[in-house]
Formats: C-alpha cells, sequence, structure tokens
C-alpha cells in the first residue's frame, strides 16, 4: 500500500448503524439486550461512531420499536460515558425538529444526522443550523444523491457550503451507484469545503467496492452494518470494513465483532432474511425503492415482470402502494 494510501485510510472513521438501519427488516424491535451486546461489541473493537436509532417527532411511526423513537433515558441505560464510542442519532426530515433535542451537554447524544431528499435540503440545513447551536455535531445525508441534477448538485453545494452543518454525506440510497459514480460525487461534495461521508447499498453488490473507491476519493467517513445488516439488500458489512483498514495501521479488533456474529446475529438470520437477491439487484438497477421488488414479489410476480414493471418506477424515492399496484396493473394489461 502506497504512502497516500495509508495516510487516507487512516484519516477514516466508520460509523456503524446496524441498529438504524438494520431496524427496517423489524420495525426496530430489538431487544435491550441485543443491542447492549451491539454496543460492547463496538465498544471493544474500536469502531468510533454507532447510530443507536432514530429520533422522530410525535405522530410517526408509531407500531415501530423503541430504538425509531429514542429517548435520552434509553440511549443513558445502554452507554458507558467512559467510552470512547460516540453515539449518533438520525433524524428524517419532515419527521423530526429541532425542538426534539435538549441543549447538547444535556444529552448522551454526540452527532445527529439528517437524512433529506433534494426538495427538503432548505428544511434539513435549517434543523442542522439550529442543532449547531445546541452544540450537536451534524450531518446533512443527502439521499439517492447520484438522481441530483448537475444544477441541483451545484446548488446542494453552495448551501451545504454556507451552512453550519459539520459533515456532508453522498447516500447510495437504493444501491445504484458504480465505483466511479462514488468518486464523482465524493468530489463533488467536497466542494462544500467539510468533511464528506459515504453510505453504501449493496443491491448490485457494490458496497465494498464503492467504498473503496469513497475512500481513495477522500471520504473520512464511512457507514457499514454487522452482518450488511439493513433494508432491502443492505449495506456494507462492518466485517468486511474493518480488515480493510487494518491493512494500513491495526486500529480495529475483530474478534468482539465476530463473536457478536455468532452469539446474536446467526439466531437473528434464523427468524429474518436480508441480502442480495434478484429482486433487489434490479431495484438498484433502475434506481427505484426496494420495497417496490419486494412488494411485487410478494404479489406473486416473477423476475421477468419485475424486469417489465420497474423502468415504470424510476424515480420512485419513497414507496408507495398505489403507485406499485398501478404499475402492475399496467404491466398485467400490456
Amino acid at each position: 500500500m502506497s504512502n497516500d494510501s495509508v495516510e487516507t485510510t487512516q484519516k477514516v472513521r466508520v460509523l456503524d448503524c446496524s441498529i438504524r438501519d438494520g431496524g427496517y427488516i423489524n420495525e426496530w424491535h430489538f431487544s435491550k439486550e441485543f443491542v447492549q451486546s451491539y454496543y460492547q461489541a463496538l465498544t471493544t473493537a474500536g469502531v468510533e461512531i454507532m447510530e443507536i436509532g432514530f429520533i422522530t417527532s410525535p405522530g410517526h411511526f408509531q407500531d415501530a420499536g423503541q430504538w425509531r423513537h429514542l429517548t435520552h433515558k434509553l440511549i443513558e441505560d445502554l452507554i458507558d460515558e467512559e467510552q470512547n464510542l460516540k453515539i449518533a442519532v438520525m433524524g428524517d426530515v419532515g419527521k423530526i425538529s429541532a425542538g426534539d433535542f435538549t441543549p447538547a451537554e444535556e444529552s448522551p447524544i454526540n452527532i445527529v444526522r439528517l437524512a433529506t431528499r433534494e426538495q427538503d435540503l432548505d428544511d434539513a440545513i435549517s434543523i442542522a443550523n439550529k442543532l449547531s447551536k445546541k452544540g450537536y455535531t451534524t450531518t446533512i445525508n443527502l439521499m439517492a444523491t447520484i438522481n441530483y441534477s448537475e444544477e441541483q448538485l451545484t446548488n446542494a453545494t453552495k448551501k451545504l457550503r454556507d451552512s453550519s452543518v459539520d459533515i456532508v454525506y453522498v447516500a447510495d440510497s437504493f444501491g445504484q451507484m458504480y465505483p466511479q459514480d462514488t468518486k464523482r460525487l465524493i468530489h463533488r461534495l467536497a466542494e462544500t469545503g467539510k468533511p464528506v461521508g459515504f453510505h453504501a447499498h449493496n443491491n448490485q453488490q457494490l458496497a465494498f467496492a464503492n467504498t473503496m473507491a469513497a475512500i481513495e476519493a477522500g471520504a473520512e467517513y464511512v457507514d457499514s452494518t454487522i452482518a450488511g445488516m439493513g433494508r432491502g439488500s443492505g449495506n456494507l458489512p462492518t466485517e468486511l470494513l474493518l480488515p480493510f483498514l487494518n491493512r494500513s495501521e491495526k486500529r480495529y479488533s475483530m474478534k468482539p465483532i465476530l463473536e457478536f456474529l455468532d452469539d446474536k446475529i446467526v439466531p437473528l438470520r434464523e427468524e429474518m432474511e436480508w441480502g442480495p437477491n434478484a429482486g433487489n439487484m434490479l431495484s438498484g438497477q433502475q434506481g427505484v425503492h426496494p420495497n417496490y421488488a419486494s412488494g411485487a414479489t410478494e404479489l406473486g410476480l416473477s423476475l421477468s415482470q419485475i424486469y417489465k414493471l420497474l423502468p415504470r418506477l424510476k424515480g420512485q424515492l419513497s414507496f408507495n402502494q398505489k403507485i406499485l399496484s398501478e404499475a402492475i396493473n399496467e404491466v398485467q394489461n400490456d
């Protein structure tokens, strides 16, 4: 490995979001014991940041588990303040406000990440600016960044440069990006003058390749989940990422991660399924929300029918059952 590569990987910080993104597989109904074991595994492994779930304003996702509706007490009961592991939470813009947070000195939360669509970026920046005044480190995660036009990307870069946001994320929300896309977008968002992060999904089994490309392009924060646990085809597995980063400097211990895999993830996979499959691959190729492919599969459509269906849904960045039903009717009536 060249000296430049060593310096690049040494700057990288890992954010493990197993509970937050992995919650899509079970509606965030993890037990406290499961999350406590996960917290201890990350702490012992030396991972820098743990994203424990969502802060959500009242009235949203009422049937979801407690990791979708985090409280200070829930987090405080879990963490050891003497540990170096930083605690991050995510909020969906439109389902969160700065008023949902106390001042940072009263909170166990270190980092607030705001996931936003392009049309909601102004609201996201407004919330981030208020949270910065409260003392939090903030990130803006640009969902499905690959779908931004050049004009939208330029406007977003200017707005983020002028904001108090600390870190800007390229999010490959539907696993549709290729390494050359990743490098281009990391370089573009570096024009904000802020550290850039990367969040990969594995629809086309390119999460690892894209993350390596992001690091090579200068990303300083990269996301992963243990066993790739997450929505659709899931994310970059932490157990792949850490050995890659260890090549330049042994910073992470694999033993606690592998023990957590053995003790907690293997039994969980007997109950639930996630990871790459043909339907999610097709959704990644078309840049469509993965729930359209899984929803069509549940309704009995074959892969060839899903292949015909998904181009009609291109540009659908959020799932809508009515839109899926209408598109299926069109395909079946052709």
